[in-house]
C-alpha cells in the first residue's frame, strides 16, 4: 500500500479499482538522542499511513515528506529543517501528484510536532488547492490530540512522564522497538530534559533550552510491547480525526 514500493502499472488498477484515498504525513529528519536514528518521526508516520490505509481499506500511502520544520531542533547534529513556507509547498506539490494520479481524497497528517501549527495555518490555501485540483482535503492537524494519543498507552500503565511533549522519549524509543529493533541503541538511551516547560516555549526556544542531549524524560523502561500499544492508540485516533472530518464535511454541504 505504499505508492513509492508500487509500480506505476500497480498504481493505476488499484486507484481504478476504487482506492482512491490517499494518505500524507508529514515528518521529520531531526536528532533523536544518542540511540535513536534521525529520521525516527518518518518511519513512524510510514507506519501511522499503513495502519490507517489498513483500516480504511480503500487507500494507499504517499511518500512521507521530509524534512519538516525543526528549527528547534537545531544544535544537535542530524538535523534538517525547512522553512514552514517550504513545508506547505511541498504538500502542495504533493496534492498536485495525487490528483494526477486520481485520487480524489487526501488524508493529510504529521508524526513530528513541529509540522502541526504551520500546516494548520495554512489549512485554507492547501484546502483551496485541493479544491481546484478536485480533490477533499481530510487534515488531522491537531497537535495536542497527536500528544495525547502518543502517551495514552504509558498513561495507562502509570509510565507517563507527564512533559508537554515526546522526543526520543519512552514513547519513541518504544515505537522503534517495535519498528526497527536493530537500529536501537538502549546501552546509549539515557535520561534527558525533564524540568518544567510549555510546548511554546518548547517550540520557541528549542530543545537545547531543555535537554542538554536532546531527549525529554527517561526511555530506558521502553519496550516493543508498549510501542504497540501506542501504535494502536495513533491508529485509533487517526480513524477519529478522519471519521470526525469526514461527517463534518458531508453534513455542510
Amino acid at each position: 500500500m505504499f505508492l513509492a514500493s508500487m509500480s506505476s502499472r500497480e498504481i493505476a488498477e488499484r486507484v481504478a479499482a476504487g482506492a482512491t484515498t490517499a494518505i500524507l504525513v508529514a515528518g521529520s529528519i531531526e536528532q533523536h538522542g544518542p540511540h535513536l536514528p534521525c529520521d525516527a518521526d518518518a518511519t513512524y508516520g510510514a507506519e501511522m499511513g499503513r495502519r490507517l490505509a489498513d483500516m480504511l481499506g480503500n487507500a494507499l500511502v504517499a511518500p512521507v515528506v521530509t524534512p519538516g520544520c525543526s528549527d528547534h531542533h537545531t544544535g544537535f547534529a542530524g538535523t534538517f529543517t525547512i522553512a514552514p513556507e517550504l513545508l506547505v509547498a511541498l504538500v502542495e506539490a504533493r496534492l498536485r501528484d495525487l490528483a494526477r494520479m486520481g485520487f480524489r481524497e487526501v488524508i493529510l497528517t504529521s508524526s513530528h510536532g513541529g509540522n502541526f501549527r504551520p500546516l494548520q495555518s495554512a489549512l485554507s490555501r492547501l484546502e483551496a488547492v485541493a479544491g481546484e485540483l478536485g480533490l477533499r482535503l481530510t487534515p488531522v492537524l491537531v497537535l495536542e490530540d497527536f500528544i495525547a494519543a502518543l502517551v495514552k498507552a504509558p498513561k495507562a500503565e502509570g509510565l507517563d512522564q507527564k512533559l508537554p511533549a515526546v522526543q526520543a522519549d519512552l514513547v519513541e524509543t518504544s515505537i522503534m522497538l517495535l519498528l526497527r529493533p536493530d537500529q536501537v541503541r538502549m546501552d546509549l538511551a539515557e535520561p534527558g530534559g525533564l524540568t518544567d516547560f510549555t510546548l511554546d516555549e518548547l517550540l520557541a526556544n528549542g530543545l537545547a533550552s531543555v535537554t542538554h542531549n536532546g531527549v525529554l524524560g527517561d526511555p530506558r523502561s521502553a519496550t516493543a510491547e508498549l510501542g504497540e500499544a501506542i501504535l494502536i492508540s495513533l491508529q485509533e485516533y487517526l480513524v477519529s480525526g478522519v471519521t470526525q472530518w469526514r461527517q463534518a464535511h458531508d453534513q455542510g454541504r
